[in-house]
């Protein structure tokens, strides 16, 4: 496949002792990793991708493609690189343009580049991931970690309208920031 978009559950199992238990089965298994992780659902993920090839270039070679909450974020980045999708693209979404937190992450996560060594490295051929290197005093030692390559794009601000005003967010408001509305311009109109 070119892209695997999947939208697994956003809470681990232990967490549905948190919060409302949900009343109905199929709730608690869409809500929770009652049956599988991140990691299952990335391994599936990855088996479904094509391989990367030299022919494919940044932005246009297989991708799996996710909504999740932003406070997992981590979980999501280490599950991704646990099966080699080292390269992760991140949107952060916010609700409204005062929104200081964003409540969900868009994570595109690709295949890694990997140098001639088989060692994972950036779009731009730089190491990433675990090493050990001494700081320029000869004393501290640094480990970089994560292993993955993460960029972090501009955020998507979901409702953008302003009170002329008092120049904030009007939550009484139900309009779309500008990006949502072209994208809802683009889709298909609903058919028989």
């Amino acid at each position: 496949c070119d892209a695997v978009v999947c939208n697994p559950p956003y809470f681990p199992k232990e967490d549905i002792k948190r919060g409302t238990k949900p009343i109905r089965n199929e709730k608690r298994l869409a809500h929770y990793e009652t049956t599988a992780g991140l990691d299952e659902f990335f391994a599936a993920g990855e088996k479904l991708l094509k391989p990367l090839t030299d022919a494919s270039g940044p932005g246009s070679d297989p991708a799996m493609h996710m909504i999740y909450p932003s406070d997992r974020a981590g979980a999501v980045y280490a599950a991704a690189t646990r099966v080699g999708l080292g390269r992760i693209y991140v949107r952060e979404v916010f609700h409204d343009r005062d929104a200081t937190e964003p409540k969900l992450v868009l994570v595109d996560a690709r295949r890694s580049y990997v140098n001639n060594k088989g060692e994972p490295v950036s779009e731009e051929g730089e190491p990433i991931g675990e090493s050990n290197t001494e700081s320029d005093d000869g004393l501290t030692q640094f480990r970089r970690t994560p292993t993955y390559d993460l960029r972090v794009m501009d955020p998507l601000v979901l409702y953008d309208e302003v009170n002329e005003t008092t120049g904030t967010t009007d939550p009484e408001a139900s309009t779309h920031s500008e990006e949502i509305e072209w994208f809802m311009r683009r889709l298909p109109a609903p058919g028989p």
